[in-house]
């Protein structure tokens, strides 16, 4: 099972994925487009995890 956290603040945008028993991280700037930098948050960490959208139980 996936689990994926997200958070975006004014100035950079963090996000975890935990996947079997390992933690993968990314930090971001936010930028000036939320979903914009929502989205390449996404794909990072899963790209990073090695994991599909529809493997990720919880966001």
């Amino acid at each position: 099972m996936i689990h994926m956290g997200i958070d975006i603040g004014s100035v950079c945008a963090k996000g975890a994925i935990l996947c079997d028993d390992r933690l993968e991280k990314v930090i971001l700037p936010t930028g000036w487009n939320i979903k914009e930098t929502a989205s390449l948050l996404k794909s990072a960490l899963l790209s990073s995890a090695g994991a599909t959208d529809e493997e990720v139980a919880r966001v």
